[in-house]
Parts: C-alpha cells; structure tokens; sequence
C-alpha cells in the first residue's frame, strides 16, 4: 500500500515528495546502521521526517524536521542555508543522519503535468538539482554527520551523470555499506532501485561505485563492473574523433518509445 499524509492532495504529495517509509525498511535502515555504529552515544537526525517513522525508536536524543508545518516537527526548509544551530545540535555533537528524504525528477513531474509548474520550493544555489533527493544529499554533507543512513534511488550511484552531480557529498562521504530494495512501497508503477545507504566521512569516486557489490533484499548482489556494455563496442551516436570503417549506431528503447509517441516513427 502507498502511503502519503492525508491532509495533502496527491499533488502536494508530488510537489514535497512526501510518501512515508513503510516501518519494514526503517528497520532495515536501522539494522544496516547498527551493524557498524554503536548509534546510542549519537544525536539521530531526520531533516524531511515526515511522519517521523525513522525517530519512533527509544533514544536518548533524536530530532526530526521538515517543511510540512502539520507533520508535528521542527518547521524547517533543509535546503535553505543548511547548518547545525538550526536544529540545536552543536558543531562538537556527534551526529547521525537518517531518513527516506524526498526525491523526484522535478522536471519530469512537470512535462507529465504531475507537478504543479508554479510550485516555488526555495532551495540555495549550491543545493541546486534537477532532483530533490541530491539536493538533500549535499545538505546534509555541510552538516557534517559522523554517518548518513537514507534511503534514495540506487541511479544517484550508478548512473555517473548522476554520481557527478553529487560532488559536494561525494567529496566528503564515502559509502560504507548497502542494501538495494524495490520502489514498489512508493508507487503503483514504473518500479525502480532504491538504495539504503550507509555512509561514513571520507569520499568516493565513479570507479568505487563500479567496485562496490551491492547487496539486494532478494539474496542477490549486483556490481557494475560484472557487466559489459554495448558502448565499448557500438557507438551511440556519430563521433568524429574516430577514424575507421563504417560501424553501426544504436538508438535506446526510450528514443523508440519517444519517436512512437510522437508519431515521427
């Protein structure tokens, strides 16, 4: 069952991103944190808490905001000039970050009329992305935890256009553990990766991420660098640094898909 607040419309749910975390991966989160932190001599912190699911566990300090000012939390904007005090955490207080923070390609919500155009959610220059969830990642990398636990889709990691726009965070942060579970708790269609991630202070680059053997809640593993890939041997598009003989292109499934529906195919 998809689960999103009851005082927002199906739209506003959209626009903030706010669908709660069913409590099966909070305890996944958990589980994956605890295995390597000792989590109780740390202040936990949720910036997009939502319905808290990630603060309902007994602990000696835990603090949770969001956007939302019917959610029952701190009413803060994490994405507007990020920074400890806002939270009342000092700048020598071990911290944790946890949660499930909003993701979604912006503009692909707007193109599909999904989001509202005129929705203003105000975010700094610096946090600026496409997708919320990378905005999110790279606040919380100014905040300085000593561990980020959150889910977020698996791309962020493995598509390097993506990997790439994380700079600010990928800079300071590596990925100390995983586990890939399915989006089918969010949505109706359209399944996609999601990642419970673990990360520790440090920093990672592309080639780390085609390393890492990620485990998956099917008993499986996946690992980039398993895979071989038609670009090493078939050009996508015309590239005229190459010289040689004639060689064909290919087109993705998804160009097909947009020349259909645009009957130019």
């Amino acid at each position: 069952m998809i689960r999103t607040p009851k005082h927002l419309t199906k739209q506003e749910s959209v626009n903030l991103g706010a669908y709660y975390t069913p409590p099966y991966l909070v305890d996944y989160a958990y589980r994956l944190l605890k295995k390597h932190v000792g989590i109780e001599k740390y202040t936990l912190l949720d910036t997009a808490c939502g319905n808290k699911e990630f603060l309902k566990l007994h602990h000696p300090k835990k603090i949770g905001a969001d956007i939302d000012p019917k959610c029952g939390a701190l009413m803060i904007n994490a994405l507007v000039n990020p920074k400890r005090e806002n939270y009342g955490i000092s700048q020598d207080e071990p911290l944790i970050i946890v949660g499930n923070p909003p993701y979604n390609d912006r503009t692909s919500f707007i193109k599909q009329d999904i989001k509202n155009k005129d929705f203003i959610f105000e975010i700094d220059n610096d946090l600026k992305s496409r997708d919320l969830g990378i905005s999110f990642l790279k606040s919380f990398a100014i905040l300085k935890p000593a561990f980020i636990c959150v889910l977020h889709p698996l791309s962020y990691l493995i598509k390097e256009a993506n990997f790439k726009q994380l700079k600010l965070f990928k800079d300071h942060y590596r990925l100390l553990d995983a586990l890939i579970v399915s989006s089918k708790s969010f949505t109706k269609s359209n399944e996609f990766p999601i990642v419970i991630a673990l990360y520790e202070r440090g920093r990672m680059d592309y080639a780390d991420m085609r390393r890492f053997i990620f485990p998956t809640d099917c008993d499986t593993t996946l690992c980039l660098n398993d895979f071989d890939y038609i670009a090493n041997y078939v050009d996508k598009y015309p590239n005229a640094k190459k010289v040689g003989a004639c060689v064909g292109y290919f087109s993705l499934c998804e160009t097909l898909t947009l020349l259909n529906a645009t009957k130019l195919f």
